[in-house]
């Protein structure tokens, strides 16, 4: 019975740290013809967060740049579906993340306040610069 309690308390840890608050609404970021990369600007305030969406193919790469007004404004990344994130922006030390993507789909950037910022009803702005680049060839 101890065991089971601690492996449910160690998993309700692990969703409480991945998980971004609920998304207000989301947005697919489009790029323009030829493209491959786009800015979107947004903001959040409290508890709300902006959610974007990009589709993409496996192989290719994706830069994600976050230029927040506060510093307590991070981004989370998961592949739509999955549960848990890519990329935790709480626990990362720069705004700029390149990855490979391991699979065909869309991919979810969540931008959020942790929760003591969020409690606190704090508000920013922030612009968000995605890149997908090509696949690398295969030999």
């Amino acid at each position: 019975m101890r065991e089971r309690y601690l492996l449910v308390l160690a998993i309700a840890s692990a969703l409480a740290v991945t998980r971004a608050p609920e998304a207000a609404g989301q947005e697919r970021i489009a790029f323009a013809r030829g493209a491959t990369s786009s800015r979107v600007s947004g903001s959040v305030k409290g508890d709300a967060s902006k959610r974007y969406v990009i589709g993409a193919k496996a192989g290719q790469t994706l830069t994600i740049e976050l230029k927040p007004s506060r510093k307590s404004l991070y981004y989370n990344v998961t592949k739509a579906g999955a549960s848990a994130a890519m990329r935790i922006g709480s626990s990362e030390t720069d705004n700029r993340w390149t990855t490979t993507l391991p699979s065909d789909g869309d991919y979810v950037i969540d931008v959020y306040f942790m929760r003591n910022e969020a409690r606190r009803g704090t508000a920013a702005s922030f612009t968000l610069d995605v890149v997908v680049g090509s696949s690398k060839p295969s030999h």
